[in-house]
C-alpha cells in the first residue's frame, strides 16, 4: 500500500522517509545523502524518472514536498516502481489537491505537542537557514555577509522573536481541527522517535528492518535536551520545551546560542549559559 506522508517543515520528514525507503519496502521521489552535523537529512536530487513525469519549477531547490499536484495520476507513479510509494507532502493545501485528483491512499501525519516548538525552530534555523543550503539569494549584503560568516540564522531568530508574524518560522504548522476534514491513517509521534521509539510505525514495516546506524546517527545530531531531557529550571524549561515521554535526569546538556537568545527575549537581564547546570545560579 502507498502512503502520503505529512510533515511541517522541520519536523524530521526526510528522516522518517529515508528511515522507509531505505528497508526496500517503499518509493520515493528522491535517495538521501548522509546525515550532516547539522542532524539534517538531506535529499539528493529528484530521481529523473520522478520529475520526466512530474516536473516542477522547484526541482533544482529540492521542493517536490511543496509541489502543485493538480497533475496527479496514480497509473503514472505506479508505473515508476513496484514498491508501495510514500509521497511526501509539506502543503495541506496538497491533501486537499490530492484527493481532488482520487488519490485514496492513506495519510501518515508526523504530528507534536507545543513543547517542541522551539526544536522544530532550532531544526529550521540550523538546517535550512545557512550558507550551502537556504536556496533563497541574499536580500542584500549584510544578509550575505552574515551567511558567509555563518550566523545569519542567529540574527533571523533574533528578527523573529521581536516579530514572528513578520519574519516567520513555523509554518504550515496546523491545528488539530483541519485534520478532520482528511483524517490520517497514522500519526507519528515526533517525541517519540527523537527516543528512538518507532512502535507506532509498526503498521509501515518491520521495525528490526530499520536502519540502526541511521538512527544513531540522527539522534545523535539532534539536540539532546529532547533526547535526554535535563535537569533545568522550571521557568527555563517552560521557554526551551522538552519531551514529554521522559522523566527528568540528572544528564548535562549543552545550551546553546539560540537557547540564550530565547532565554534572554524574556529575561534580558540574564546571563549566557553554556550548560544546563550553569542555570541554576541564576534561576
Amino acid at each position: 500500500m502507498s502512503y502520503i506522508l505529512f510533515h511541517s517543515p522541520g519536523t524530521a520528514g526526510d528522516y522518517i522517509t529515508c528511515l522507509l525507503t531505505k528497508t526496500g519496502k517503499y518509493f520515493g521521489a528522491y535517495d538521501y545523502e548522509n546525515i550532516d552535523n547539522a542532524g539534517k537529512c538531506h535529499p539528493k536530487p529528484i530521481k529523473s524518472e520522478v520529475h520526466k513525469h512530474f516536473p516542477d519549477p522547484n526541482v533544482e531547490h529540492r521542493k517536490w514536498g511543496a509541489r502543485d499536484w493538480n497533475d496527479f495520476d496514480e497509473s503514472k507513479l505506479n508505473s515508476l516502481t513496484t514498491k508501495s510509494w510514500i509521497l511526501n507532502s509539506m502543503r495541506y493545501r496538497q491533501i486537499g489537491q490530492l484527493r481532488n485528483k482520487g488519490c485514496a491512499w492513506p495519510i501518515i501525519r508526523i504530528k507534536y505537542s507545543n513543547k517542541l516548538n522551539h526544536w522544530i525552530s532550532k531544526a529550521l534555523l540550523k538546517k535550512l537557514h545557512r550558507k550551502g543550503f537556504y536556496t533563497s539569494k541574499p536580500k542584500d549584503l549584510m544578509e550575505e555577509k552574515l551567511k558567509d560568516q555563518g550566523v545569519w540564522n542567529l540574527f533571523y531568530f533574533k528578527k523573529h522573536l521581536k516579530d514572528p508574524i513578520g519574519c516567520p518560522l513555523l509554518t504550515e504548522h496546523h491545528q488539530e481541527h483541519v485534520w478532520t476534514q482528511h483524517p490520517c491513517a497514522i500519526e507519528i509521534d515526533l517525541e517519540k522517535i527523537l527516543i528512538k521509539d518507532f512502535s507506532q510505525m509498526k503498521e509501515l514495516v518491520d521495525i528490526d528492518c530499520l536502519d540502526t546506524k541511521l538512527v544513531d546517527n540522527w539522534t545523535d545530531a539532534q539536540d539532546q535536551k529532547f533526547i535526554l531531557r535535563p535537569r533545568m529550571p522550571q521557568k527555563v524549561e517552560e521557554i526551551l520545551g522538552y519531551n514529554e515521554h521522559l522523566d527528568p535526569s540528572d544528564t548535562v546538556c549543552e545550551v546553546d546560542n539560540f537557547d540564550n537568545l530565547l532565554i534572554q527575549h524574556h529575561y534580558p537581564d540574564a546571563p549566557k549559559f553554556s550548560n544546563t547546570e550553569e542555570l541554576f545560579t541564576y534561576f
